[in-house]
């Protein structure tokens, strides 16, 4: 795996939990991406994204990528398990309760 993107609606909010609270490296910040080619991806044309890649340990080749539309933005998805296209993170820890208790 290369990297698991993610959909947010707040990235400051985002990177903050992610960087702060989980503890990931906050690898690369794009503000404002509006080239041709994230409209061809995303199929919305004159899209603009908000872009944060991390890196789940410092030394891991896996990724996460939060991005945020600032235009063409849908409504949040449901949440419920059973829907298909929902997603979900797993992380590894070495102590669950001291992971809770921390956070």
């Amino acid at each position: 795996m290369h990297h698991l993107g993610l959909t947010v609606s707040d990235i400051e909010r985002s990177i903050a939990f992610y960087r702060d609270t989980l503890g990931m490296t906050l690898v690369r910040r794009r503000p404002n991406v509006d080239n041709d080619y994230v409209g061809l991806q995303t199929g919305f044309t004159g899209v603009v994204l908000n872009v944060a890649s991390f890196r789940v340990t410092p030394e891991s080749n896996q990724g996460l990528e939060v991005v945020q539309y600032m235009n063409h933005s849908g409504p949040p998805a449901e949440p419920a398990t059973n829907r298909a296209g929902i997603s979900h993170l797993c992380l590894l820890v070495d102590d669950l309760r001291a992971c809770h208790a921390d956070l």
